[in-house]
């Protein structure tokens, strides 16, 4: 569980904050207990900015365009960590979304979101051929009325959404925050860790809530400046897309 791409790691982290030197022959914690508790205070400072039209659990991810003949005929997967709060964002021109600013909206269509039914009869009564829905169907989602040979393109589909929190597991892992803010998942696990013991954490204790103040400040910054936002959550997942002819292909 990294603290940063390199030494130290957020075990280590923990036991240097809890006085807990991982060299010593009788460690008061087991390298376990202190990962249980990395990723009780990773989740809870996830759960802090975790807030309607706001946090971190934010993420975005791109799909190449295609054509088809229906839109119950062509779906995109879900990312897998899919919770809700679906946005979907088209390329009129077919441009690579991941690197057309979203300011740029001129070659931009933010599509409404509807359920499968309405789209499906929006497009068998009105027909028409430029995209206005998308919807949800089982684990996938949709586009209605299909895309044209214009508007697909190499990750011309950008999904937006909220995402769950996936628990560190391996040494490699690196906690979805700003890394700014690493340091506060190990603190919370030291002054926790102590606590269970009845040892001192009134110094822990006060960084670690004065460290929250400003978690949460550089969260609502961040997500004032759209850009930002971008940079610190936008960890692309690959997505795949089946094709009419079912066929499956990762992005």
């Amino acid at each position: 569980m990294l603290l940063v791409t390199g030494n130290p790691n957020l075990v280590d982290q923990s036991r240097l904050m809890s006085n807990d030197p991982s060299g010593a022959a009788n460690p008061m914690w087991t390298a376990q207990q202190h990962k249980d508790q990395i990723n009780i205070h990773y989740l809870r400072l996830r759960a802090l900015a975790r807030r309607p039209d706001k946090g971190w659990c934010r993420k975005r991810t791109y799909a190449d365009g295609v054509t088809t003949d229906s839109p119950d005929d062509h779906f995109y997967s879900l990312p897998v960590d899919f919770v809700g709060r679906l946005k979907v964002e088209i390329s009129t021109n077919g441009s690579d979304l991941s690197t057309t600013l979203p300011t740029d909206n001129a070659s931009i269509t933010v599509l409404e979101p509807t359920s499968y039914d309405v789209a499906l009869d929006a497009y068998n009564i009105e027909g028409g051929t430029t995209p206005r829905y998308v919807f949800i169907h089982d684990q996938h989602f949709g586009i209605s009325p299909p895309l044209t040979a214009t508007e697909t393109g190499t990750k011309s589909i950008r999904i937006t959404y909220e995402a769950s929190t996936t628990l560190l597991s391996a040494d490699g892992d690196e906690p979805d925050l700003s890394r700014d803010f690493h340091y506060l998942i190990a603190l919370g696990s030291a002054r926790d860790l102590r606590m269970s013991r009845g040892l001192d954490v009134v110094d822990i204790a006060r960084e670690y809530e004065l460290g929250k103040v400003a978690f949460q400040r550089d969260a609502g910054t961040r997500l004032a400046d759209y850009q930002s936002q971008m940079a610190v959550a936008g960890r692309n997942r690959h997505s795949r897309r089946r094709t009419q002819a079912g066929k499956v292909v990762r992005l």
